[in-house]
């Protein structure tokens, strides 16, 4: 038996005709999906990138303060380094010129106290040769006197004796 309604033609679904209704349904759990995401997931994924790029700046930008801060402590540091250096070799040359001038004075004192020293021993012995020439002049009295009383076989009386040796010698 015949079918009495013309049907029409059936077409089989292949690989390369498109069934509308499987389209339709695609299309509509797209948007769907498409709905879904942007509603849910979207929005927190963009928030997400954003706030991850905004600590990336915010990094990059501390980095680069961090950066500048850095040279500045540097030079800052070069700086005390080179005032500290030309400190310390100013104190240096300060200490050399100290050293040099209290050598100078010390030589100086040395020289004046060698100098007293030697003053004080030609003194002395200044002193020493008079004692000596006084004490030979006295000994010379004594031997004279005695001779002369040997010689004259008279005996003066020796504090007669000695002002003639000394009135004698005076005149030597």
């Amino acid at each position: 038996m015949e079918n009495p309604i013309p049907s029409a033609p059936v077409h089989e679904a292949g690989i390369l005709t498109p069934d509308v209704t499987m389209m339709a349904l695609t299309w509509i759990s797209f948007i769907s999906l498409l709905f879904i995401l942007h509603k849910f997931a979207w929005k927190p994924i963009l928030k997400a990138l954003d706030d991850r790029e905004k600590n990336i700046r915010g990094a990059v930008e501390n980095a680069e303060r961090i950066k500048a801060e850095l040279k500045s402590v540097q030079d800052q540091r070069d700086k005390i380094m080179n005032e500290a250096y030309a400190k310390s070799k100013e104190v240096i040359d300060q200490c050399r010129q100290a050293a040099i001038e209290a050598a100078k004075v010390i030589e100086r004192k040395a020289k004046d106290e060698a100098h007293i020293i030697l003053e004080n021993a030609r003194t002395e012995i200044r002193v020493e040769k008079e004692r000596a020439q006084d004490d030979l002049k006295k000994e010379v009295a004594n031997w004279t006197i005695q001779l002369t009383g040997k010689l004259v076989h008279e005996n003066i009386d020796n504090e007669k004796n000695r002002k003639l040796v000394a009135l004698y010698t005076k005149d030597l």
